[in-house]
């Protein structure tokens, strides 16, 4: 089995977000950006896997409830503005390009 603690042997290190959090630095335009990109990728992967969970436990009735509640908050997380998948990548792509955000929520 691999140990996944920090400092352990099957921790990744160089990774610049950990060793700002680490270090108290604040993050760089572009590190923001970066960070809301891979949030607005993961919403919908996330939202993508409970679906298809709550499909699957459709025969069982006390887990079914619990996915499709959680397909329901997954949904409603994917719905708001800081966490669509458009806006994050206009976000990202604006920041990439040397813009400035179109946002203050960065």
């Amino acid at each position: 089995m691999t140990d996944r603690r920090p400092g352990g042997a099957g921790h990744v290190r160089g990774n610049t977000r950990e060793s700002n959090c680490r270090d108290s630095a604040r993050w760089t335009v572009a590190e923001r950006g970066r960070a809301r990109a891979d949030m607005g990728r993961a919403c919908p992967l996330a939202q993508s896997a409970a679906d298809i969970l709550a499909g699957r436990a459709a025969g069982h009735r006390s887990t079914a409830t619990f996915r499709s509640s959680a397909s329901r908050d997954l949904t409603a997380i994917n719905l708001h503005a800081l966490m669509h998948p458009a806006t994050n990548a206009e976000l990202y792509g604006r920041v990439l390009c040397g813009m400035e955000p179109n946002t203050l929520y960065i």
